[in-house]
Formats: C-alpha cells, sequence, structure tokens
C-alpha cells in the first residue's frame, strides 16, 4: 500500500491505529471512497483524509469481501480501511468527535485568531432577496475601529490573524479597512483577509491597496445573472456606468493581481434559465484562469424585501437544477472542483467555532450574520455578556436515523440552528457529492504523482 496523501495529523492521534484481529471477518468501512484511476485503484479514508495507491495483492483482497484476516490486509486494518463485520463506524465518529471538542475546549484556550468584520451595513446594491433589508444603517465608528485593533491585539496570544470583510457593502466602509489594517501593520501582528463583496466599487487603486495593506488574498462576488438580469436585480445606487460589465473588469483585475475571486451564482427559478447562458459565458471567459473559481447556490428562504418562499418540492427541484449546472460548469470550467478531498469535520462554519468572532459596526459580538440583530452576545466594551447563546450554537444536527451508512457522512456537519441545517439531502444530490469526491480524489493523485499540486486548494 502506498500512501499519497497523508492522514491529518490530529485524526489520526485522536483514533490511532486499528488493532488486528486474526480470527476475525472484515469488510470495507462505510466511509471509504474507491477510486478506479487507469489502472490503479485509490482508496480514500474520509474520516482521516489519507489517499492510499493499492498493490496487487490488495486489489485482490479488496474483490473478495467481506473474508477472514490475512497478512496482505495489515495495512488496510491497520489504517481502518478494513473493519470487522460488526464494526459500527457512525457511533465511532461520534465519539471522535465527542473527544476532540472536549479537548478543544481544554487544550486551546481562549484566544481569537479569525475575525468576520462589519465596516457597515450600507450598500450600494439593492438585492430584493438580501437578508439584511430590515437591518439599520450604521458605519463603525474610528473609534471601535481602535477599539477592534486593541482587541485582536490582546486575544490572538501569537498566532497570525485573518480578516473577513463583510457588510453591508465592506467597500462602503473603506476607511475602516485601511484603519484596521493599518493598526495590525503598525503593531506588527501578521494577518491575512479576504472579503465578502458585490465588486462594484473595486478599481484599480482600490485594489493596490488591497494587495499592499489590506493582504487581502480573496473575494467572493455574486452574480445573478447576465447583463440585463445581474443589472436589475442589484439595483445599484449612483451608478456610473454598467455594472455587470465594471463587475467583470473588476473580477479580471482582482484576479491578474493574483487574488483569488470565487463567483457565487445564486439560481432561482425567476434565473434559471438565464444562469444557463451565464454559466456558458464564464466558462468560456474564465476556462483558463486558476484565480477564478465558480460555484452554484440558491437563494436563502423567507428573507429580503421580496421573500423568496419555497416549498420542499421546490427545494427539491433547485437542487436538481443546481446538480445539472454544476455538471455542466465542471465541463467547461476546471477550477469549478479545486477542492481538496474530505475528512471528518468538526465544525461548520465560524457559528461553531470558538476561536472566531463576528464584529459588528457598534462593536457587539454575534455568531451569523443572518442573525445579526437577535444574536448578541457581547462587545468590544462589555466582553461576553450572554455565554448560553454561544452554547446554542454548538448543537449539531441529529443524523442518527438519515446519514450512518452515506461514505461521505464524516464531512458533513450542520447546526441544529442553522437555517441551512435541516435541507433536505436527495438521492440525487448524493450521487452528485459522491462523483464530485472522486474527481477531488484523482486530481489531487495526478497532482501528487506530477508534482503540480497547487496548495491553494
Amino acid at each position: 500500500m502506498k500512501t499519497i496523501d497523508e492522514p491529518k495529523k490530529h485524526i489520526d492521534a485522536l483514533w490511532g491505529k486499528q488493532q488486528i484481529c486474526e480470527t476475525e471477518t472484515y469488510r470495507l468501512m462505510h466511509y471509504v471512497l474507491r477510486v478506479d484511476h487507469d489502472d490503479k485503484v485509490l482508496l480514500h479514508n474520509v474520516v482521516t483524509g489519507q489517499l492510499v495507491e493499492l498493490d496487487q495483492d490488495e486489489k485482490k483482497v479488496l474483490e473478495d469481501l467481506p473474508q477472514k484476516y490475512n497478512p496482505v490486509m495489515e495495512q488496510l486494518v491497520t489504517e481502518h480501511y478494513l473493519v470487522p463485520e460488526g464494526f459500527d463506524e457512525y457511533k465511532s465518529v461520534q465519539q471522535i468527535r465527542l473527544i476532540h471538542q472536549t479537548k478543544q475546549v481544554r487544550a486551546t484556550g481562549t484566544y481569537i485568531n479569525h475575525y468576520v468584520i462589519l465596516p457597515t451595513t450600507f450598500c450600494n446594491a439593492h438585492c430584493f432577496y438580501c437578508y439584511e433589508s430590515d437591518y439599520p444603517r450604521v458605519h463603525m465608528t474610528e473609534e471601535t475601529g481602535d477599539r477592534l485593533i486593541d482587541y485582536i491585539a490582546e486575544h490572538r496570544e501569537g498566532k497570525t490573524v485573518s480578516l473577513q470583510w463583510f457588510g453591508g457593502e465592506p467597500l462602503v466602509g473603506i476607511q475602516r479597512i485601511d484603519q484596521i489594517s493599518q493598526g495590525l501593520k503598525d503593531r506588527e501582528i501578521p494577518f491575512t483577509a479576504s472579503m465578502i463583496s458585490n465588486g462594484y466599487l473595486f478599481d484599480d487603486k482600490i485594489i493596490e491597496r488591497a494587495v499592499d495593506l489590506w493582504k487581502l488574498v480573496r473575494v467572493q462576488i455574486t452574480l445573478d445573472g447576465t447583463e440585463d438580469t445581474y443589472n436589475r436585480v442589484k439595483a445599484y445606487a449612483n451608478v456610473r456606468d454598467n455594472p455587470f460589465q465594471r463587475v467583470l473588469k473588476n473580477i479580471d483585475l482582482l484576479s491578474s493581481k493574483k487574488i483569488q475571486v470565487n463567483i457565487r451564482l445564486n439560481v432561482d427559478f425567476y434565473n434559471k434559465d438565464d444562469m444557463k447562458i451565464l454559466i456558458e459565458e464564464l466558462g468560456e471567459r474564465y476556462s483558463e484562469n486558476k484565480y477564478v473559481g465558480i460555484y452554484l447556490n440558491m437563494l436563502f428562504n423567507d428573507e429580503g424585501y421580496e421573500p423568496v418562499s419555497h416549498t420542499h418540492d421546490e427545494i427539491v427541484q433547485l437542487m436538481n437544477i443546481i446538480a445539472d449546472y454544476t455538471e455542466r460548469l465542471k465541463e467547461i470550467h476546471k477550477f469549478v472542483t479545486d477542492l481538496k478531498p474530505p475528512f471528518l469535520q468538526f465544525s461548520q462554519c465560524m457559528a461553531d467555532n470558538p476561536h472566531t468572532v463576528m464584529i459588528q459596526p457598534d462593536g457587539s459580538f454575534c455568531r451569523c450574520e443572518h442573525e445579526t440583530i437577535h444574536d448578541k452576545y457581547g462587545s468590544l466594551v462589555d466582553g461576553i455578556t450572554d455565554p448560553i447563546k454561544l452554547e446554542k450554537w454548538r448543537e449539531a444536527v441529529d443524523h442518527s436515523t438519515l446519514c450512518p451508512e452515506c461514505a461521505i457522512y464524516p464531512a458533513c456537519y450542520s447546526l441544529r440552528n442553522c437555517m441551512s441545517g435541516n435541507q433536505p439531502c436527495i438521492e440525487r444530490i448524493q450521487e452528485s457529492n459522491l462523483e464530485k469526491q472522486k474527481e477531488r480524489i484523482r486530481t489531487m493523485y495526478v497532482r501528487k504523482m506530477e508534482g503540480t499540486e497547487d496548495e491553494r486548494i
């Protein structure tokens, strides 16, 4: 057995090696993905993240499972690819998660090194589906910016800091971005930054500042359709030129500076046909640009100036449309699936990450951008004032009746209080996800063999 990608150290340390029982009959663990590539057989352990290539004898073992232990199976057993027939891998994953979360609370301390910062809740666009439609419009003050710099310095415990600029449209609050970035630079605090933006307000000078001062490495920009649809949906204020063309130009500028741009395509019934055209246009425009990634998503339910609302059947229909479009996108844009293969996840997002905090313009703390008004649990001035709200975000969805035998279950983790936590996982989506993960495994294997793996992924 040849190791192509090592297991994740923190998971390997928790699970350890499986003990061999020579009288036991073994089967393939549910959470293992097999990928046939040319004449090679690859196995990816979705718990540990390890990827291996089998030799000829191990291939024969794989074809005759379940079977009683023999010495050829040694590594396959010790690395948890083969497990006893009565083994409960779902329960084992739950135990690993519990141990990790318990140790994390005890060992990692209270440092905070990831900040989602809203320099403003104002926005230059007026998307009908915006979930911030009823939020109060507030700019962060210079005084709050200074407090935040102090807070970051006091709580990073020597670690590099990552910032994510959010809004509103964060570039409407560009003065605070400059101030906080300069403050961290002056204190010699190492940091990097990303941003969620509509992309309209960028220009050459701002992008130069983003590289040199903000340490910006990634931007997410949403497109809602082709030119006419996009311009109508965004409904920008104080438009100087064609918004759609301006945003595409800014994506080109950002990527030319080696800033990763992830284009999010919001798909709904109103634009599903238009989005099919946009996919072709973007695929052609960015097919060779490794700094531009593209993915599709649906709109959130019951939010915005004109709330979007879907029945269960409509959600399933949209998920199937997105699966179809994603398949087409993969055919014409090679960087759609440029992500590493799956492994055991212990959290969903910033909401249940103890080392992350979201800072609102008034300096208050919250856990989720969709709950900023109702989910305040402290502030830069008062610290944590409501620890109970923190705990509620650590409650995970119980998957015991839905997913125990799904091959990629360990890589799925959803929160009970998240609006997307209980979305249906239909058979078509499961199949699509499995194929997507197998493609990632093939991509990793080829890059490892060629020595061309891109660490950006």
